[in-house]
């Protein structure tokens, strides 16, 4: 739950300007509303991302907690493809969907999880 998140996540973005750590929260917790089975870490190329895990829907939402990046979506081989660079999964489109953040962001991530 957001509740047991929030804490961890502010450590991370601690060092933001107000304004972007506004926008980077929301950006947890509208995923965190839709309930996933588990959030991890990522590490490598996937530092300073979390790992939503929606596994009965088959979705792994990779979100960062810097500002200007993009979520990434992926299926069930996550745990292989989030060893790999950014630029390895968008060269060979291991990716489900990439979603920049941007207006168009929170509406794109309702549209994916609602729909399952």
């Amino acid at each position: 739950p957001w509740s047991a998140l929030e804490q961890y996540i502010q450590g991370k973005i601690n060092s933001l300007s107000e304004g972007v750590k506004h926008v980077v929260e929301n950006r947890f917790k509208l995923i965190s509303s839709f309930t996933p089975e588990f959030v991890a870490q990522g590490r490598a190329g996937f530092y300073g991302y979390f790992i939503f895990g929606f596994q009965t829907k088959g979705i792994y939402i990779l979100e960062s907690t810097f500002h200007g990046n993009a979520t990434y979506i992926l299926g069930s081989d996550w745990e292989d493809i989030a060893r790999l660079t950014k630029k390895e999964i968008l060269d060979d489109s291991l990716h489900q969907a990439r979603f920049v953040h941007g207006k168009n962001w929170a509406r794109d991530i309702k549209k994916l999880l609602m729909s399952e």
